[in-house]
């Protein structure tokens, strides 16, 4: 079709073809749109400009050819906006934004991982895991959050950090993490993001945000208290991470938790797997959570590696079917199941 639309301009007709790839002939039709409209000083819509008299006819044919071609192709895009502003840094998300042709109904807020002294929302792992999901056709939401560990010296930081350096740095990770869902609430239609399906992920650090975010709201903490009261996370995927209380056992109070997956080895050293425990203070890992979720009957996929260690925090980038199964089944048909499975991990 827009091969016979354009045949009559030799020269758009030989730059289009060769181009290799579908990705690169829409990138093409983005910039030959681009520099047609952006040729004129005047600020009149779109519309205006078609319409109008003055554009000559052929080059009013080859835009609504564009247009047209736009709309065939789906093309996925990526945005960048700010969500907050908080100890005077620009707080920062990418949205990779699904095409209307392959596009999921659910949004997926990524944390990346670090410690919580080092990371990025554009480091290698989060921009891979997020472009995989959005090729499967979910938006998927990488997010700043400040690092409340600092040290000179990096790699001493995790071990040199006191208990309440650690509860300062998940709490404002958490604050930031609602900021985020605050800002995809109110500001979500320009990406087509439904405020009712958003799911929260992460990896080590990251997932340690996604369960305490989850957790916190559930019992009213002030950690969450910018969401909206009658908001609900859709679902929660971590993969090594672990929840914090200074109430004792892990319990829900307001509501129930979302629908959660969690991904843990068996030997990790970095996010407990079992619970570590002083009086009231606690810190609970994947086993310790699996029994919690079981007594009360709610919803969870549990994956253990058993021998692994905290490489299994980079899984969700390898297991990208398994956490479809998931949103298909425990979240779009509300399966209430209650799946505990070990996979074992042989080492070179």
């Amino acid at each position: 079709m827009c091969y016979k639309m354009l045949n009559n301009y030799e020269w758009v007709k030989t730059k289009i073809f060769k181009v290799s790839s579908i990705n690169s002939f829409c990138g093409f039709l983005k910039f030959v749109l681009s520099k047609l409209l952006c040729g004129r000083r005047e600020h009149s819509g779109l519309c205006d400009r078609l319409t109008s008299s003055k554009m000559p006819q052929k080059k009013r044919a080859i835009i609504f050819t564009v247009v047209m071609c736009f709309n065939l192709c789906g093309v996925a895009a990526q945005d960048t906006a700010t969500f907050a502003i908080k100890d005077d840094r620009q707080l920062k998300m990418t949205i990779y934004q699904a095409d209307n042709q392959n596009r999921q109904p659910e949004t997926i807020i990524y944390m990346f991982g670090g410690g919580f002294y080092t990371g990025s929302r554009n480091g290698e792992r989060a921009v891979e895991y997020c472009k995989k999901m959005q090729e499967r056709g979910f938006t998927t939401v990488s997010i700043d959050y400040r690092l409340g560990i600092v040290s000179d010296d990096t790699t001493k930081a995790k071990v040199n950090a006191s208990i309440s350096e650690f509860e300062n740095a998940m709490r404002i990770a958490v604050e930031d993490l609602s900021s985020a869902v605050v800002f995809l609430i109110n500001n979500g239609q320009k990406w087509g993001i439904d405020k009712d399906k958003i799911i929260i992920t992460g990896c080590s650090a990251g997932a340690v945000t996604a369960l305490n975010a989850d957790y916190c709201h559930a019992n009213g903490s002030k950690w969450t208290e910018e969401l909206p009261e009658d908001f609900r996370f859709y679902g929660v995927m971590a993969y090594a991470g672990a929840i914090f209380s200074r109430n004792g056992k892990v319990k829900w109070s307001k509501h129930s938790p979302a629908p959660t997956m969690l991904y843990h080895g068996t030997k990790d050293k970095t996010v407990i797997y079992g619970s570590i425990q002083f009086g009231l203070l606690g810190f609970f890992g994947t086993n310790s959570l699996a029994k919690r979720f079981k007594k009360y009957d709610y919803p969870v996929k549990i994956r253990r590696f058993i021998g692994a260690e905290h490489e299994v925090s980079s899984f969700g980038n390898i297991y990208v079917e398994d956490a479809i199964f998931f949103i298909e089944n425990w979240l779009r048909k509300g399966k209430q199941w209650i799946s505990d499975e070990n996979f074992s991990i042989t080492k070179q």
